[in-house]
């Protein structure tokens, strides 16, 4: 958010007044909280977040240390003083960064020349550095780390400025464990999705090798698992060398339903009618029928060869 300089013209007759330190850090605090994700994953998160309270607040420098694996380490800076503090905390694990991460709670040395001489005293004082605020990185009850203010000689850690460094850590701490979790969630969805990958072989390895030795599948992935730990290598690259060699193992086919017999037409299921039909036509019978039987073909005269014979 971008604010006029006390003293600019306005198109009114009033003029801006000069933005208090509760109103620049409410601004950040916004900015930050109102950054989408993937821009605070492409960039250094950290590193800017340092620039910009630096800034906001009017110090000389600001650092942010993380706790990886129980170890202080530098995650930004915002100058070069601010840079090798920062690293001298680390290197040596002492200094108010770790005493605010451990005691969890803001420490403010508001003169360094009084402090206890330590590697990190010594060297702020060689670097013109009069003064230092480091606040935990909070979010929720977890402290993920520390965020370190560096003051000039002219300048002092007022009540104002430690409680906006304790608003902006707790903001800042917010945000990072939201990247954390989100670069978690996304290598833990890659680690499974490459094991099932890989575990798509096996399977198909154990049901041919079940299948050609008449084994269960327990004993085959066994034979996968001594064969891996024999050639010090994956179960899943032994499995992809056997279905290289070894058909699958194929599924019974689906059962068939009967053939069903061919359907006749409608009109081929009635009845066949048969008729009794005379092969000839009856002439009709007398009395003399009977006395004058017809002559068989066998009784008729044999026919002349020469045609019908003429008449004497």
């Amino acid at each position: 958010m971008h604010r006029l300089p006390a003293g600019a013209p306005m198109h009114s007759a009033a003029r801006a007044l000069p933005a208090t330190l509760p109103d620049l850090v409410t601004d950040l605090v916004v900015d930050l909280a109102s950054t989408p994700l993937p821009e605070l994953l492409s960039g250094d998160l950290a590193g800017s977040v340092c620039h910009e309270v630096a800034r906001t607040l009017g110090v000389a420098g600001a650092a942010c240390l993380l706790c990886r694996s129980g170890h202080l380490v530098p995650a930004g800076w915002s100058d070069h003083r601010a840079r090798s503090l920062a690293l001298l905390q680390a290197e040596q694990q002492q200094g108010p960064a770790l005493r605010a991460l451990t005691e969890r709670r803001t420490v403010v040395q508001p003169d360094l020349r009084r402090a206890e001489r330590d590697p990190h005293t010594a060297r702020a004082l060689a670097l013109r550095v009069r003064a230092t605020v480091a606040t935990p990185l909070r979010s929720g009850d977890t402290v993920l780390g520390s965020l370190q203010l560096y003051l000039d000689a002219d300048q002092q850690p007022a009540g104002d400025l430690v409680a906006g460094a304790e608003l902006v850590g707790r903001v800042l701490g917010t945000v990072t464990a939201n990247v954390d979790l989100y670069r978690r969630s996304t290598v833990m969805t890659a680690h499974l999705s490459e094991v099932l990958t890989d575990r798509a072989p096996v399977e198909q390895a154990k049901g041919a090798l079940a299948e050609r030795h008449r084994i269960g599948l327990g004993e085959a992935f066994a034979l996968l698992r001594t064969q891996a730990r024999r050639r010090r290598t994956t179960v899943a690259t032994v499995a992809r060398e056997v279905l290289a060699h070894l058909p699958l193992a194929s599924a019974p086919p689906p059962p068939t339903a009967p053939p069903t017999p061919p359907r006749l037409p409608a009109d081929e299921h009635r009845p066949v009618r048969v008729s009794r039909r005379p092969l000839s036509r009856e002439a009709p019978t007398t009395p003399g029928d009977a006395e004058h039987p017809l002559p068989d073909a066998s009784s008729a005269p044999p026919a002349s060869r020469w045609g019908d014979p003429t008449p004497a």
